[in-house]
């Protein structure tokens, strides 16, 4: 009854809160496909050695070390 007494349509705002969830998930998403890339690329996960940022260089989550896995 609100949005009626104020001029708005009735869903006003259910549709303001599925932009703003909409706009939440993009950018979730977005973050996670960057964490993907970078532990998908051998290089960048592993830093040439051992990367503090990901612990075991590129042994992350029962993945085998870049220069263990067949390319």
């Amino acid at each position: 009854m609100r949005n009626a007494a104020a001029g708005l349509p009735p869903d006003a705002g259910v549709s303001a809160g599925a932009a703003a969830a909409s706009r939440r998930s993009a950018s979730n998403a977005q973050s996670g496909a960057a964490v993907g890339r970078l532990q998908a690329s051998g290089e960048a996960v592993e830093g040439g050695g051992r990367d503090p940022g990901f612990g075991r260089g590129g042994a992350q989550r029962g993945q085998a070390p870049a220069e263990d896995r067949i390319r």
